[in-house]
């Protein structure tokens, strides 16, 4: 037992045991470890510090006159804040430069995260004392009984629980729903005489928009770049829905591999068919020399879908269902040596070609129809000649070429009566001058087109039906993402086309996350030698005097029990108590070891 004397003020005086023990700078360990916390919040409490707010878009390029007295955005939340700086606000920091990711906050991986800002958003933004360092990832879950159940993942993004993700298709190699381009600036494509309109509406529950489509006033246009594989010896679709009716005499566009009506080879084409009649200047319907009228107007208003290789090698088939002012799906695609064409989910058209088969000379030019063309959407951007143009009758297919004194003939080799001459107007063999209609132009589409997919592949029944599932809360839209944490910033922020999103706040609904605050764990070491610590200051074990141990005390067979630990500093300051569950008995004849761990809030410095 090592004892000192105490010669300071205290009221005892005396021989007692030493008590201190110099802990070694190895025996002490911060070992930092994130904790985390529940906060549940109801819609309506008057006790959440939680701020539900809503943010629209406003087009900045039609505000008033700085002079004026309105306000370009009346709407404001219940802060005081307006709508649109809180949507302006969260575009800046979040969305506006998503593909920069040394000038964004947020997730940037975008393969994994979807940062998409819709025309409103449903932002709620906890304060940083509810939030700690983050927001714990995939703990974010927010129920409401209009809008149904969504949860974070652990890529920040906010999902619908009850989507079914089967039902998504992959490889897609081109997407263009136009549902950012409420905001013109968002535009990134080559685009003429195109506007942005209510989209695709759902068919079950509130049915509504989901979001915008683009709208053709006939002499619009699209053209963008298309990356992938379109050829012979791989399959390709096309997925669009389309709004509108062609009742013109020419075939209208929707959407090709092309850049001009005159390209001579391409994997597709897709067209709205036109009246399509040749007659003469006294209104007379032509015909072959076997009395075939050259009229296609049973086939008005119709999807026609054709690849083409060399003018006199093309595959085409064609709709039975016509297009209309409601939304039609419509799938074509090649797969194989077959052109296919479904509408709403059933296959109407399917033809066997060989154009598209293999064969000997693939590189030859007959044989191919890929092309390095840029992609046309709704029309073409210059219409620089007459588009060679096949005529369906009955089991005949009729050629008309724009060159120069071509002979028009069926694909059975029938002659007709007629061919072009240097000034592309048909006469007969008997030189009788006829009228050329325009119903040879192709023109540029007059109706609306949304959600238009590109794979590189032949898609499956199945997929056509999910890609075209309209129902509230359906596949339409291909993505189960509806909004996004920013976990560094204590916000979640819901922005879909989905409308069933579009403005949360107003609906009875319960929130819940996980903040992460970091816990430094301070562990000390304490080591008792077997020689050390052996005698107790409790004074009863003190003889009345208060100076003397008792007999019993100083015997060899007398061993304390260690109750509590104290920490010090160098100042002999206590700092923490260790209090043990149960009292440990002392041993004479072997070390003991304890190890104290206590919980800091910040990382201290040994």
């Amino acid at each position: 037992m090592s004892e000192t004397e105490i010669d300071d003020n205290n009221i005892e005086e005396g021989l007692y045991p030493e008590v201190f023990k110099k802990i070694d700078s190895a025996d002490i360990q911060i070992n930092p470890f994130n904790a985390f916390k529940t906060f549940t919040v109801l819609s309506g409490s008057a006790t959440s510090s939680i701020l539900p707010l809503q943010g629209v878009y406003t087009d900045t390029n039609n505000l008033p006159a700085i002079d004026s007295n309105l306000d370009y955005n009346k709407a404001s939340n219940i802060d005081g804040s307006l709508q649109s700086i809180i949507y302006f606000s969260t575009n800046h920091l979040f969305y506006k430069r998503k593909n920069q990711p040394a000038h964004t906050f947020g997730p940037t991986n975008l393969n994994r995260t979807s940062k998409f800002l819709y025309e409103s958003a449903s932002v709620f933004s906890v304060p940083q004392i509810k939030t700690g360092n983050s927001i714990k990832p995939a703990s974010f879950t927010f129920t409401s009984s209009v809008s149904g159940s969504f949860a974070s993942d652990r890529y920040g993004n906010i999902i619908d629980s009850a989507f079914d993700t089967a039902s998504i298709v992959t490889d897609t190699t081109f997407y263009e729903g136009f549902n950012e381009y409420f905001d013109t600036s968002r535009i990134t494509y080559e685009s003429v005489g195109v506007t942005y309109v209510d989209g695709v509406t759902t068919t079950s529950g509130r049915e509504l928009s989901l979001g915008l489509a683009a709208e053709f006033n006939q002499n619009g246009f699209i053209q963008q770049p298309l990356s992938g594989f379109y050829n012979r010896d791989n399959d390709y679709a096309i997925s669009f829905f389309i709004s509108g009716g062609n009742y013109t005499e020419s075939d209208q566009l929707i959407i090709t591999k092309a850049t001009s009506s005159i390209t001579p080879q391409y994997p597709f084409k897709v067209e709205l068919t036109g009246i399509g009649f040749l007659s003469t200047e006294a209104g007379v319907s032509l015909s072959t020399e076997d009395g075939i009228s050259l009229s296609t107007e049973d086939d008005v208003n119709r999807i026609q879908f054709s690849a083409q290789g060399a003018p006199n090698q093309r595959s085409s088939i064609t709709s039975t269902t016509e297009a209309s002012s409601s939304w039609n799906h419509v799938v074509c695609q090649k797969s194989g040596s077959n052109l296919q064409l479904y509408v709403n989910g059933t296959l109407e058209s399917s033809q066997f070609n060989t154009v598209l088969q293999e064969i000997e000379n693939p590189l030859s030019a007959s044989a191919r129809i890929d092309n390095n063309e840029n992609m046309s959407i709704g029309g073409y951007q210059t219409n620089d000649g007459l588009d060679p143009y096949f005529i369906t009758v009955g089991t005949d297919v009729i050629s008309i070429a724009t060159q120069t004194n071509d002979i028009l003939t069926t694909q059975d080799g029938i002659t007709l009566v007629y061919e072009f001459t240097d000034d592309d107007i048909l006469t007969t063999q008997d030189d009788t001058s006829l009228t050329q209609q325009t119903s040879f132009l192709p023109a540029n589409l007059s109706g609306k087109l949304d959600e238009i997919r590109i794979f590189n592949k032949s898609l499956t029944s199945a997929q056509v039906t999910n890609l075209g599932n309209r129902l509230e809360g359906g596949s339409v839209l291909q993505t189960e993402r509806v909004g996004n944490v920013f976990d560094k910033h204590g916000l979640f922020v819901f922005s879909s086309a989905d409308y069933r999103v579009d403005n949360l706040l107003n609906t009875p609904y319960t929130l819940s996350y996980k903040s992460t605050v970091t816990i430094h764990e301070l562990s000390v070491t304490t080591r008792l030698g077997q020689g050390e610590f052996n005698m107790s200051n409790n004074v009863t074990l003190t003889k009345d005097d208060n100076n003397t141990y008792r007999n019993f005390v100083t015997g060899s067979a007398f061993a304390p029990y260690v109750t509590s630990i104290g920490l010090y500093n160098d100042l002999g300051q206590l700092l923490a108590v260790a209090k043990l569950a149960q009292p440990i008995k002392k041993r004479n004849d072997v070390d003991i070891n304890f190890l104290v761990r206590i919980d800091l809030d910040k990382k201290i410095i040994k």
